[in-house]
C-alpha cells in the first residue's frame, strides 16, 4: 500500500504497508495491511547495520599539522587541510560518522582525492552546464535516440574494434583505460553525426592497474576541435564527490530497446561488494539495472549518464533543456546473464587529474 507525495518539486512515492489478509485486495470490504512504520527499528538493524543515533567518537591528533600526512585509514593518502576544502570528510561529522581531526576542530584528515584545489580561474569543466545547456535538444528527444549529442565512438585499427567514449570538451573526449587498452590505442573518433575525426594522443592514467580494473580511466585527444551543434555536443563531467544520483541512464554498445538507453540505480560499494571478491575502492561505483534485461551485456567504456535532475519525467513536452553529465564509464563486473551490477570507475574521483590533462 503506497501513495505519492508531492515534495522539493517532484513525486515520491512513499510505503506505507503490506498487504496482510482480507478479501479481493479491499474491493468492498475492508484489506489488512501491516503498517510499514511500526517495525522501523527492526528495519534499521538489516537495512542499516552501522546506523547510529548517538554522536560518534571523534578523534583529535593535535601533533598533525596543516599541510601534513595523516591516517584516514590504512590505504587511503590524506592531508591535514581546513574543513571547508573537504566537504566529504564534513559531511561525515554532519553525519556522526568517525572523523579525524588535526590540530584543531576545523583542520580535519581528508583523503587527497576529496581535498578542494584553489584555481585561479575557471575551465570549461565550471562553465560546461552554462555554455552548451541552450544547445541541447529537449531531454525527452535525446533519451529516445542510441546516441546522444555527446557520444563518440572510438575505433581501432579494425572498423570491429571499437568502444565507446564521450566528449567533455570540444577537443577532449574521456572512456575507460581499458576501452583504450583494447583498441591499442584509438586511431579515430566517430561522432554522433558520423563525422570520422582522427585521434592526436591517448593519454592513459598513469596508475591504471588492469589487473585490479583500478585508476580505469583515459583522455583521447582529437586532431581537432569540434564545433558545438545539436548533432554533436560536449556533456558535462559529474564533478560532485560527496554525492552521486540516484537514477542513471546507459549508453552502450548494445543497441537500446523501444525504450531507450535503460535505466540505472546506483548502489553502496558495501551491498556491491557481496558481489565481487577483489575489493572495490571509493573510487569505483556500482549500478544495476531498474528492470533487468535478458542480455545486459557491458562493454568497457560504455557510460553511465545522468540526464537532468527530474531524471525526464516531468511532463514531455516541457520545453527545457539538459545538459547531460558523465558519471561513470564501465570497468568490469556485468558478464551478459550474470545478473550482477556493473563496477565503472566513477569520475568524479578524478576531475582533478582531468583538469591538468586537458
Amino acid at each position: 500500500m503506497q501513495l505519492p507525495m508531492y515534495r522539493t518539486d517532484r513525486y515520491f512515492t512513499y510505503a506505507y504497508g503490506l498487504n496482510s489478509f482480507g478479501r479481493d485486495c479491499g474491493f468492498g470490504e475492508a484489506a489488512v495491511s501491516t503498517r510499514i512504520h511500526s517495525h522501523m527499528e527492526w528495519l534499521k538493524t538489516v537495512l542499516l547495520p552501522n546506523f547510529r543515533t548517538a554522536n560518534a567518537v571523534q578523534f583529535v591528533n593535535p601533533d598533525w599539522k596543516e599541510g601534513e600526512a595523516c591516517n584516514y585509514d590504512d590505504d587511503t593518502p590524506a592531508v591535514c587541510t581546513e574543513y571547508t576544502k573537504c566537504p566529504k570528510v564534513w559531511d561525515d561529522f554532519k553525519a556522526k560518522r568517525i572523523v579525524h581531526f588535526c590540530t584543531s576542530l576545523n583542520i580535519v584528515c581528508c583523503p587527497e582525492r576529496f581535498v578542494q584545489r584553489d584555481r585561479q580561474q575557471s575551465d570549461e569543466l565550471d562553465t560546461c552546464s552554462e555554455q552548451y545547456a541552450r544547445q541541447h535538444e529537449r531531454y525527452f528527444k535525446i533519451l529516445q535516440t542510441p546516441s546522444a549529442p555527446h557520444i563518440v565512438t572510438l575505433t581501432g585499427t579494425s572498423s570491429t574494434d571499437r568502444c565507446m567514449g564521450s566528449l567533455i570538451t570540444k577537443s577532449i573526449v574521456v572512456t575507460a583505460a581499458s576501452c583504450a587498452a583494447s583498441l591499442n590505442n584509438p586511431r579515430q573518433a566517430v561522432m554522433a553525426n558520423g563525422i570520422i575525426v582522427p585521434i592526436r594522443q591517448t593519454v592513459v592514467h598513469p596508475d591504471y592497474d588492469r589487473m585490479r580494473a583500478t585508476n580505469d580511466i583515459a583522455l583521447i585527444r582529437l586532431q581537432r576541435s569540434i564545433v558545438p551543434s545539436a548533432e554533436v555536443l560536449p556533456a558535462c563531467v559529474w564533478t560532485n564527490l560527496t554525492h552521486t544520483p540516484l537514477h542513471l541512464r546507459l549508453y552502450r554498445e548494445t543497441p537500446p530497446n523501444d525504450n531507450g538507453p535503460p535505466q540505472m540505480v546506483t548502489m553502496y560499494n558495501t551491498d556491491c561488494q557481496r558481489n565481487y571478491k577483489r575489493k572495490l575502492t571509493a573510487d569505483q561505483l556500482c549500478a544495476d539495472q531498474v528492470v533487468p534485461e535478458a542480455n545486459s551485456c557491458y562493454r568497457n567504456g560504455d557510460q553511465l549518464v545522468w540526464p537532468r535532475p527530474d531524471n525526464g519525467e516531468s511532463d514531455p513536452t516541457e520545453d527545457t533543456t539538459a545538459t547531460p553529465h558523465i558519471v561513470g564509464f564501465y570497468s568490469f563486473g556485468e558478464q551478459c546473464s550474470e545478473s550482477n551490477p556493473g563496477v565503472f570507475t566513477r569520475i568524479s574521483s578524478y576531475v582533478e587529474w582531468i583538469r591538468e590533462n586537458i
